[in-house]
């Protein structure tokens, strides 16, 4: 009879304490870029803003994978490398396209034409989504909590961006807000989706590729694969400002606290969690969004995403109160995972 893998509930722990850390650093991340792309406004060259968004994503990348490469170099000696199958590298490659170079360009562009508040509550999809695609991908079953939690989140950003498309303009301007459905929207959503999917892909390629090999390579090709597609697609006058101090000097510090310690705590959260879990957590990233948005930005939320928000909490506590009730049920869980399908994707740059 074969024997059953054995839980680690310490391991369990940790990984959630990792995860919510991640969540509350990735949460503050839409409205840092909006502050300091804000900043660059007040440093101008020749009336270009250096701190524009395609700058601050390759840079931001850039500085992120070599702080991570530093941190993991010895996980990238030949012999180590050497092990890796063909497979593994080609999705390593299409998740770094896709998840780690479309996906926040994307949300760059989001950012530019909707508010922080809009993006950060229609990224609450990736709740339902992520269940669905672990479902779809691993057939990995979620409880029914979970998955009802999961639904109400999905409402409560459907709820919000219907009663915004009738709020006045004066009210919407009062509130700094740009609401409605727009580009700005349709940005975040299919951004967010191909975030998803990376997350889902992500985290079964956690389990066999080395977290170092795997977030430092994200990031580099990624940020090759944007700036390749940037400057073909739109002109190298894109990163005319690419060398500023003053870009540098802010994405130094914003890719070392947001994106390398966001990362670090994302990775080593999801090798030792479920995907309800995953959800669970990503559930309250909306929340901290908003927040943050408040805090830095100064975007007061609007009755529409109030009431959104409402819904989404209460979806949290579904979640919450279902896993609480039946705690063996996370084991169960964790036992359906297969040993070899062990390891979201990567929110910020």
């Amino acid at each position: 009879m074969t024997q059953k893998p054995q839980i680690d509930p310490t391991e369990s722990r940790k990984g959630k304490i990792y995860l919510w850390l991640a969540i509350l650093i990735f949460g503050a991340a839409s409205a840092v870029i909006a502050k300091l792309v804000m900043i660059g406004e007040g440093a101008l060259i020749d009336g270009r803003n250096p701190i524009a968004f395609c700058n601050v994503l390759f840079v931001g990348n850039v500085v992120a994978g070599i702080s991570l490469l530093i941190i993991f170099h010895r996980e990238w000696q030949p012999s180590k490398l050497k092990e890796l199958r063909p497979k593994q590298w080609f999705v390593q490659l299409a998740l770094a396209g896709t998840s780690g170079a479309l996906a926040p360009a994307l949300m760059f562009r989001a950012v530019e034409q909707t508010s922080v508040t809009n993006i950060v509550l229609i990224e609450t999809i990736e709740i339902p989504l992520g269940l669905f695609l672990a479902w779809l991908l691993y057939r990995e079953k979620s409880s029914w909590s979970a998955v009802t939690g999961a639904v109400l989140a999905l409402i409560g950003v459907a709820t919000t961006l219907w009663l915004q498309t009738g709020q006045p303009g004066e009210m919407m301007q009062q509130g700094q807000m740009r609401g409605g459905i727009g580009l700005g929207e349709i940005h975040a959503t299919a951004g967010t989706f191909l975030l998803v999917f990376g997350a889902e892909l992500g985290r079964k390629q956690l389990r066999t590729i080395p977290l170092g090999v795997f977030s430092v390579f994200r990031n580099i090709v990624g940020s090759i694969i944007f700036f390749v597609v940037t400057f073909l697609l739109m002109g190298p006058q894109h990163f005319m400002d690419l060398f500023s101090p003053v870009l540098w000097g802010w994405m130094a510090l914003y890719g070392s606290i947001i994106v390398v310690c966001g990362q670090l705590c994302w990775f080593s959260g999801i090798k030792r969690v479920t995907p309800a879990d995953i959800s669970l957590a990503s559930a309250f990233s909306p929340i901290a969004g908003i927040i943050f948005a408040y805090l830095i930005l100064g975007e007061i939320p609007m009755t529409a995403q109030i009431i959104g928000g409402a819904v989404i909490l209460c979806g949290i506590g579904i979640g919450l109160a279902g896993d609480l009730k039946f705690p063996h049920r996370e084991e169960k869980r964790m036992r359906s995972v297969k040993s070899e399908d062990k390891p979201k994707a990567f929110t910020g740059v």
